[in-house]
């Protein structure tokens, strides 16, 4: 059907996961910091984008709690609808005490450990399948006269019960990829390649993923978005460095490293950048040095015995989520390079901060990092090597020149791929200029 119109749209987005909260307990956040101070991250990426392009958006989370809400975002002026989960949803979740764990046993509490696994993996996907209040998302849709639904992930059951709920009301259906792909179950291998045929498009910024997509679930490649996640580069942008380690507390003649995001240990490879930072230590004991660790979750304990434990006393790691933007991009304007070691990514935007910020990166050889970090403007090494990591993080810290080339270079390119309005009005055409089955 053609869709191809000018003016105001209006978006619905539903964020990844279960439950709202899930989210919130990940990144050690609470309602009240998520509404009055967390800015950043995917989601407001997105807002801020379409905002550029005209697009206004309003965001669905389906919540733990028990009546509906309607709270403004104060950083980003978003409305935001809380919906209740649904009671049969909530009754399933009470047995689940790991909702998310690989393998179905761990997922449930210990007085189910004499059920068969293939019946608890069945009553995990079918509780996910029941996780979307779809009366209620039905009814705000048609409240807020929105024009398309875009789900976070589409590689959970949420994506694919609202491709139903699209086609029965509709409305266009589309889903990006952020690097959730957790398996439920045998139902949702049945399911998946039939919703993402059937929807109206995906949004896949890296290259390996979409070929992915494309091969296994037999995905037109005119369904197919290759949009970047968008960086606001009128925002990320360098300030004064010795100012801004004068107000950390920073040696002006330190060298500085910097990584920023959610705690996660293995996903992120903290582990392996830590070791790395051993044999920095032991490379440039004449020197003063910083490693910075900006950012909260779950596991911001287990970094901080993995400290410890490797004796490191030139890390700093703030052992919580930092929610105002400002103390972010002054802690990444203080530093020499960025960092960015993990084993696994959908398509980060914590990286493309750190460009704008004019810093070099050193990147893992993950391959949405490869399209991320060129080779004019960072070094990429092998994942799960801290040898290599260390030889790429000392060779910048070395060469002085060789980082103001790479930074300039990495901020000059957020600018013109990257940036907010670049990547909105891309996203516009993609989800309303255009015609889609």
């Amino acid at each position: 059907m053609d869709r191809t119109s000018s003016g105001p749209r209006t978006l619905a987005l539903l964020p990844w996961g279960n439950v709202f909260e899930d989210f919130l307990d990940s990144a050690s956040l609470g309602w009240q910091d998520f509404f009055e101070r967390f800015t950043g991250s995917f989601l407001f990426g997105y807002i801020e984008a379409l905002r550029a392009a005209d697009v206004h958006v309003v965001m669905y989370c389906v919540s733990r709690r028990r009546t509906p809400a309607v709270i403004r975002h104060r950083p980003s002026a978003t409305m935001v609808r809380l919906l209740p989960v649904p009671a049969t949803f909530r009754l399933a979740q009470r047995a689940m005490r790991r909702p998310y764990a690989a393998n179905a046993r761990d997922v449930f509490s210990s007085r189910l450990d004499r059920v068969p696994p293939v019946l608890l993996s069945a009553a995990r996907e079918s509780a996910f399948y029941r996780a979307t209040p779809l009366v209620a998302v039905a009814r705000a849709l048609r409240r807020d006269r929105c024009d398309a639904l875009l789900c976070q992930e589409y590689e959970h059951p949420r994506f694919d019960v609202c491709v139903l709920l699209g086609k029965l009301l509709g409305i266009p259906t589309f889903a990006t990829f952020q690097g959730g792909a957790e398996h439920v179950g045998a139902a949702e291998d049945r399911i998946r390649p039939i919703t993402l045929r059937a929807c109206n498009g995906v949004v896949i910024a890296s290259a390996a993923e979409a070929r992915r997509v494309h091969e296994r679930y037999g995905v037109a490649p005119a369904k197919i978005g290759r949009i970047p996640n968008p960086v606001d580069s009128r925002w990320w942008r360098p300030d004064d460095q010795t100012q801004a380690r004068e107000s950390l507390g920073i040696d002006p003649e330190a060298l500085v490293v910097m990584w920023h995001g959610r705690i996660e240990m293995w996903t992120k490879g903290l582990d392996v950048l830590l070791d790395a930072w051993v044999e920095i230590e032991r490379r440039l004991l004449d020197r003063s040095l910083r490693l910075l660790l900006v950012g909260g979750g779950r596991e911001a304990m287990k970094l901080r015995i993995a400290i410890a434990k490797r004796r490191l006393t030139t890390v700093v790691s703030s052992g919580e989520f930092v929610h105002e933007r400002e103390l972010i991009r002054r802690a990444l304007s203080a530093a020499d390079v960025y960092v960015f070691p993990s084993r696994h990514e959908g398509f980060p935007v914590a990286p493309l901060e750190a460009m704008a910020c004019g810093l070099p990166i050193v990147a893992t050889d993950v391959p949405s990092l490869r399209e991320i970090v060129r080779p004019d403007s960072g070094l990429i090494v092998p994942r799960e090597d801290p040898s290599l990591l260390a030889d790429a993080i000392t060779r910048l810290l070395a060469n002085e020149d060789l980082r103001r080339r790479l930074g300039a270079a990495a901020r000059l390119c957020v600018e013109e791929e990257f940036s907010s309005a670049a990547v909105g009005s891309r996203l516009r055409s993609f989800f309303f200029d255009r015609e889609v089955a």
